[in-house]
C-alpha cells in the first residue's frame, strides 16, 4: 500500500512540476530557449488533447440524444461508464444538467430514464432545480415526473424564487396547481382599496 502511495505521489509531483516548468515557460520565456519549451508544452499539452476530444465529443453525443428524446442512446451513453448522469453540459447561454435538458425540451421518456438512474433532481447549475425550469417552461409532464422523484417544491433557485413564481402563463396553470396539490405554501397579499 505505501508503495503505491509513494508512486502516485511521485506521479503527482511530476505533474505539478511540468505544469509550473510550463506555464513558467509562457510567462517568462527565455529567447534562447523557447523553442525547447514551447515544444515540451506542446508536447505535454498532446498528451490531455485526445481524452478532451472525446469527452467533450461525448457531452455532445449525450446533449443531442437528450434533446431528441432518445432515451436507448442516452442508456448507452450512460452505461459505457464515461460519462457521469449529472454532468454539467453547456449550452449557448447558461449550463445545465441532463434532467433540466429533457425538461426544457419535453423529453419526458429520457428524464424518466435519467431518474431512474439516479440522477441528481435538486441541484441548479444554472440556478434553478430542473422543477423551476419546468414551471417556467409550462411542462406540467415533468412537473408531475419531477414530483413523483420527490423534488423540492418549496427549494429557492438562486434569485430568490421558488418554482410557483414561474407559474406565470396560462399553459402554466396546470404546473401551479400540482405544485399546491404537493404542498406548496401559498401566500396571497390582498390590497385594501384606499
Amino acid at each position: 500500500m505505501v508503495d503505491i502511495l509513494d508512486s502516485l505521489f511521485a506521479t503527482v509531483c511530476m505533474i505539478i512540476s511540468n505544469l509550473i516548468h510550463a506555464l513558467h515557460a509562457i510567462i517568462d520565456p527565455d529567447p534562447a530557449d523557447l523553442g525547447t519549451r514551447s515544444t515540451l508544452l506542446q508536447e505535454y499539452m498532446e498528451e490531455f488533447r485526445p481524452r478532451q476530444l472525446e469527452v467533450k465529443q461525448l457531452k455532445e453525443k449525450f446533449l443531442k440524444a437528450l434533446q431528441e428524446n432518445n432515451a436507448e442512446e442516452v442508456l448507452h451513453i450512460l452505461h459505457c461508464g464515461k460519462l457521469d448522469i449529472d454532468t454539467v453540459l453547456e449550452l449557448e447561454k447558461s449550463w445545465a444538467m441532463g434532467i433540466h435538458v429533457c425538461v426544457m425540451y419535453n423529453a419526458v421518456e429520457t428524464a424518466l430514464v435519467l431518474l431512474q438512474n439516479g440522477a441528481a433532481l435538486n441541484q441548479m447549475p444554472n440556478g434553478k432545480t430542473p422543477l423551476h425550469v419546468a414551471c417556467e417552461v409550462s411542462n406540467s409532464d415533468c412537473v408531475a415526473l419531477l414530483l413523483a422523484y420527490g423534488a423540492k417544491v418549496n427549494s429557492l433557485s438562486l434569485s430568490g424564487h421558488t418554482p410557483l413564481h414561474y407559474c406565470i402563463t396560462r399553459e402554466s396553470v396546470e404546473c401551479a396547481k400540482q405544485l399546491i396539490l404537493k404542498g406548496r405554501t401559498v401566500r396571497m397579499h390582498v390590497c385594501k382599496p384606499a
